[in-house]
C-alpha cells in the first residue's frame, strides 16, 4: 500500500491527513481528529507514531490532555509543537493504520 492509500484509509478520522518527519520518524499529522470522551466528541488535532517510540511500539499524541482519562500524561515537543501521550501500551505497529489510531483511542473511552 502506497503511502497516499495510508493516507487516505484515515480520512475518514482527518480529512487532512499528512505525514510530518521529526528526528528520523515519520509521524501521521492528524488535524482536527475527533475524539469521543464520555459520551462526548472532543476535537483537537493528532500526532500517531505508526513505530517505535518512547518504548512503545505505536503511539498517538494529542493536541490537548484529556482530563481523568488515561495514565501518566506527558508533554513531548515534536516537529516544534508540545504534544500530550498517556501510558498506553501494545497497540502493534502491523495494524492497518486505521485500526492502529482506534486501537489508541481507546484509551479515552
Amino acid at each position: 500500500m502506497t503511502i497516499a492509500e495510508k493516507l487516505a484509509s484515515l480520512r475518514p478520522f482527518a480529512t487532512d491527513a499528512q505525514i510530518v518527519a521529526d528526528c528520523g520518524r515519520e509521524f501521521v499529522l492528524l488535524p482536527g481528529l475527533k475524539v469521543r470522551v464520555n459520551g462526548h466528541v472532543r476535537v483537537m488535532d493528532g500526532l500517531l507514531c505508526p513505530s517505535e517510540v518512547h518504548g512503545y511500539m505505536t503511539r498517538l499524541f494529542l493536541s490537548q490532555q484529556i482530563e481523568g482519562k488515561g495514565q501518566n500524561w506527558k508533554p513531548y515537543v515534536i516537529a516544534g509543537r508540545t504534544w500530550y501521550a498517556p501510558s498506553w501500551q501494545n497497540v502493534d505497529a502491523s495494524l492497518p493504520l486505521p485500526q492502529m489510531l482506534l486501537a489508541h483511542l481507546d484509551a479515552f473511552v
